[in-house]
């Protein structure tokens, strides 16, 4: 065979795999660009109809929240926008609200605008919104691309910041146009995606808070399987020591700077929603004692310890109420309050909150 037939081959080949690709992304469809989203509107309903959601798994956490938002007919008060490190917040924290918690797991700046677009949209928008500000929001090389599912979300999200804020550029957003549905059949996360759809289980409601099993509750926060909740402090503290020796660290690798862009980007909501009359709250989660101190004295991570000052100094400005450190030692933790090396327990963020005054 010649170097011309080697060619044919693999440029065939190639051509097979990636039409197999779309064909699949096509038919399974994760991010609902051909189709209604049935597998998380199912979800949705379940919530709203006020119960829980047992045994999900391998489901598009952001399409979730877009079901939610959409037929939900409540006027709600107070909402989260955050990572899965901030999903430990429940509605009982915040009584006699309405409380929704929309944290996704990995959550960027993007995914806080195309959120908060979604009740614009809706032409209502909560009175509190506690924003989880985890470091890597700030890091332009945070890997984050799930938020890709409420693309169309953010990019109206930025054009109304935009039209209210001097200090955004619309012009620094890449607006694409309609055939980027179609590319995105064969964008890897959409293909991962895709592949998820044949696996995944079946859900089912439950009145219950703690099982086997993950569970979404009612408010829109997330209970962790048994098996994530009930460990010895040796297994955290193994945990924790596997989460600090990975290289990067999640989504802080090559964070060597504050992203000019993303600091914009969330200075522009920020100023968006004071123009809205929306009290905003920052929340700093904790990392495990162990991770933290990895971030002390391992210097490509000691701009963890820069971002936390800026986001207190940013909220000082602004007169913005702060909650928590990514220290734990400021908060008097230890390896028992918290589930592995990112994660505070449900105990531990109730304990943090418990001071939290919200007027009604």
């Amino acid at each position: 065979m010649n170097e011309k037939q080697y060619f044919l081959v693999f440029f065939l080949v190639v051509g097979m795999l990636l039409g197999s690709a779309a064909t699949l992304s096509y038919i399974e469809d994760p991010g609902g660009a051909f189709s209604d989203n049935t597998y998380e509107g199912g979800i949705a309903n379940i919530l709203l109809s006020g119960h829980n959601v047992a045994n999900v798994k391998n489901y598009d956490e952001r399409l979730l929240q877009k079901d939610v938002i959409k037929n939900d007919r409540r006027k709600i008060d107070v909402i989260v926008l955050g990572s899965s490190r901030s999903m430990q917040l429940r509605s009982s924290e915040f009584s006699g609200q309405t409380f929704f918690n929309h944290g996704v797991s990995g959550a960027s700046i993007e995914d806080h605008i195309a959120i908060l677009d979604l009740y614009q949209e809706k032409g209502t928008i909560p009175k509190t919104i506690i924003i989880g500000v985890d470091p890597w929001i700030l890091n332009a090389n945070n890997n984050q691309n799930r938020w890709t599912s409420l693309k169309q979300e953010y990019q109206n999200g930025i054009a109304r910041i935009c039209s209210t804020s001097l200090q955004y550029n619309p012009d620094s957003e890449n607006i694409g146009s309609n055939i980027d549905r179609y590319f995105s059949l064969i964008s890897r996360p959409i293909i991962i995606a895709s592949i998820m759809e044949i696996f995944r289980e079946s859900y089912y409601p439950t009145d219950c808070d703690e099982l086997d099993v993950a569970v979404r509750l009612k408010d829109g926060a997330f209970s962790d399987p048994s098996s994530s909740r009930i460990k010895t402090i040796g297994q955290i503290d193994s945990s924790a020591n596997e989460y600090a020796n990975r290289n990067p660290i999640y989504s802080l690798g090559n964070f060597t700077y504050i992203d000019k862009d993303s600091k914009t980007r969330f200075e522009s909501t920020i100023h968006y929603l004071k123009t809205k009359n929306v009290t905003v709250i920052l929340f700093l989660p904790p990392y495990h004692p162990i991770v933290y101190q990895k971030m002390k004295t391992d210097s490509r991570y000691m701009i963890v310890g820069e971002v936390e000052r800026y986001f207190k100094d940013f909220a000082l400005m602004e007169n913005i109420q702060t909650v928590g450190s990514y220290d734990p030692n400021l908060l008097n933790l230890s390896s028992i309050d918290f589930y592995d090396g990112q994660h505070p327990s449900r105990e531990t963020i109730k304990k943090i909150f418990a001071e939290v005054n919200i007027s009604k």
